[in-house]
């Protein structure tokens, strides 16, 4: 990263808190799709291409976020991270708010791009955190795979107990946002790390 940043144990909690924030969103966002597909008048298939596609240009951003790290401060990627996650699942709150199945469909769209041209910055620099903040890197890595996996069992429990019930699903995703934003916008307004 372009300017050196004294990790601390705080911040390493909150990108662990993040990981598994993101993680959990995931899979709640998996128990929605069937929903989506229903809001939409889209049969299921064509919702799972679209998120398919969403999820390839993820990975094609996760490589671009690994290569910008050199050249963005560490509170930009931060913000990026944090805004992004915040934004995409904001969008798909509204995507259940409208009545119009093309609007519904756009806002799904628009959710699935931000959060994979976004969101896709938190895992890289999570490890990237994790590393330089641990001695072992391998405890670093570990250390963000364990939060999204446990995040992600969180989150198919939680999908699975709401599947059948839209509204609670969507109590459930709006909380994450919410989490999100009060774990990060301190920090990213205060520029610190």
């Amino acid at each position: 990263m372009s300017s050196q940043v004294q990790i601390n144990n705080k911040f390493v909690k909150a990108i662990s808190l993040l990981c598994f924030i993101f993680g959990a969103s995931q899979m709640i966002l998996l128990g929605l799709l069937p929903m989506i597909s229903e809001a939409t008048n889209l049969n299921i298939t064509t919702i799972i291409i679209f998120y398919g596609l969403s999820i390839f240009h993820f990975l094609l951003m996760t490589r671009v976020w690994g290569n910008l790290f050199n050249s963005l401060s560490p509170v930009t990627v931060y913000r990026v991270g944090h805004f992004g996650i915040f934004f995409s699942y904001g969008f798909l709150l509204l995507a259940f708010l409208v009545s119009s199945p093309i609007a519904t469909f756009g806002l799904f769209i628009i959710s699935r791009i931000i959060h994979a041209s976004t969101a896709s910055s938190i895992v890289p620099f999570s490890q990237l955190i994790n590393i330089r903040f641990h001695t072992k890197s391998s405890d670093g890595v570990l250390n963000t795979t364990m939060f999204l996996n446990i995040g992600r069992l969180f989150g198919l429990i939680l999908g699975g107990v709401f599947a059948f019930n839209l509204n609670m699903s969507l109590v459930i995703l709006m909380v994450f946002i919410i989490a999100v934003s009060l774990n990060g916008w301190e920090r990213a307004g205060k520029g610190v790390l």
